[in-house]
């Protein structure tokens, strides 16, 4: 895709470099952003880009950290007290902040692949369902099948595994 200015700018002073720089970040703002990403993460997420960009750290290495994120803060979800599921969502939002910073670093080091969409987009989907799956398991472990009332149970589930099961069929039938 062409950058126009921003792949042309010429750096051949530090006023040139700074100039450069803020050129470059300009691609960060995408104008499809919705009003939560645009509010919410960005601003958060700018400033852990600029960092990263300062370091070797790759697109995919971001991707694969947030995976890692991802599936820590979804075990910590998943567990049976408040406390657990609390630290767990905290460490599923820090994850999303840093799953800004790939397309962000993927842009600023005008870095691109096919590996890095796909990365990015599974990543992004199982996050979702995982973290969907881990509220649900929560859900089951912290009010029980009573919640519901005398224990109902569908197909030898109650009636939380029932909503984990059908939410995350429905998810994925959705996005497939």
């Amino acid at each position: 895709a062409p950058h126009g200015e921003i792949a042309r700018h010429p750096v051949g002073t530090p006023a040139e470099r700074a100039a450069a720089h803020r050129l470059l970040y300009k691609i960060l703002v995408k104008a499809q952003d919705n009003a939560i990403t645009k509010y919410m993460y960005r601003p958060i997420s700018f400033p852990l880009t600029v960092m990263f960009s300062k370091t070797p750290i790759t697109p995919n290495q971001i991707s694969y950290i947030t995976a890692v994120l991802v599936a820590i803060g979804c075990y910590f979800s998943a567990q049976g007290t408040m406390r657990s599921a609390i630290l767990g969502t905290g460490i599923i939002l820090a994850a999303s902040y840093v799953d800004c910073c790939d397309g962000e670093i993927a842009r600023l080091k005008l870095l691109s692949s096919r590996l890095g969409a796909w990365l990015d987009t599974i990543i992004d989907e199982f996050s979702s369902v995982g973290y969907m799956i881990a509220i649900g398991w929560h859900c089951h472990l912290y009010f029980g099948p009573e919640y519901f009332g005398n224990g109902v149970r569908v197909a030898g589930m109650d009636l939380w595994q029932l909503a984990i099961v059908i939410s995350s069929v429905t998810y994925l039938v959705s996005i497939y």
